[in-house]
């Protein structure tokens, strides 16, 4: 047999490797697979296919987790709206209180009631509480509701004041109830935080406990990671005033 190899000349073994080489390169580009009862092996192309599908099923799975993950959060956004909605309608009654003292008639005590009730219903429905009450916004922001109800107040006022059909009403001033309302406002906002504070902390809690869930990398740091330091970021700057 030596002998035999021995008699091939050059131009034999010359086609001999490009005959290789061509068979090489059409198994890697075509691909070829070996397998033996569960035990696969892929070769060239066949190789890089099992990576791609593995690859996208993988990121298949961890976008319906990330698509989950996103409905449950929207979820707790919805539970924080409905629980600071709550925290207004609970507030009626101290607010109503201001004016008692002054109001003979039902439905001007109900009118002044209610549209403090608005404001702070559209400061919700505006849906920018967890920045607005950043210990850095937060007497700038009350100032301004403040300010708000204020002039509301004083335009009801007027309007109550030159109607001839009033119940007589000794309607306070401004300036007798100012500090009422700023006291109401600290009561809203402490309690508004108290609910941002644990709804945030439920939703950390949500995406740390499925981060190992996901199977790639980006998306453990695009649909956890990211989220988690952006809701500690809320919490961090949220603080309730003292003053």
């Amino acid at each position: 047999m030596l002998e035999n190899i021995a008699k091939i000349p050059v131009i034999g073994w010359v086609a001999i490797i490009v005959i290789t080489i061509i068979a090489g390169v059409i198994v890697f580009l075509s691909g070829l697979r070996i397998k033996k009862g569960e035990f696969e092996i892929g070769i060239g192309a066949a190789k890089i296919d099992n990576r791609i599908k593995k690859q996208r099923e993988q990121e298949r799975k961890d976008e319906s987790l990330r698509m989950w993950l996103y409905r449950e959060s929207q979820e707790i956004d919805a539970k924080i709206k409905a629980d600071l909605r709550r925290v207004v309608r609970d507030l009626e009654d101290t607010i109503s209180g201001i004016f008692a003292p002054y109001l003979q008639c039902e439905f001007p005590s109900i009118l002044v009631t209610n549209m403090i009730k608005s404001e702070l219903f559209q400061r919700i429905d505006d849906n920018n509480l967890r920045l607005k009450f950043a210990k850095l916004e937060i007497q700038t922001y009350l100032s301004e509701i403040t300010r708000r109800i204020e002039s509301k107040y004083n335009a009801f006022l007027y309007h109550i004041l030159s109607n001839k059909k009033n119940c007589g009403e000794a309607y306070p001033k401004w300036d007798d109830i100012d500090e009422s309302i700023k006291y109401l406002l600290l009561t809203w906002s402490r309690l508004s935080i108290a609910i941002l504070q644990s709804r945030i902390d439920e939703k950390i809690k949500l995406y740390t406990a499925h981060r190992d869930k996901f199977l790639l990398d980006e998306y453990k740091e695009s649909s956890v990671d990211e989220p988690v330091e952006k809701n500690r970021a809320y919490l961090a700057s949220l603080e309730v005033s003292e003053k």
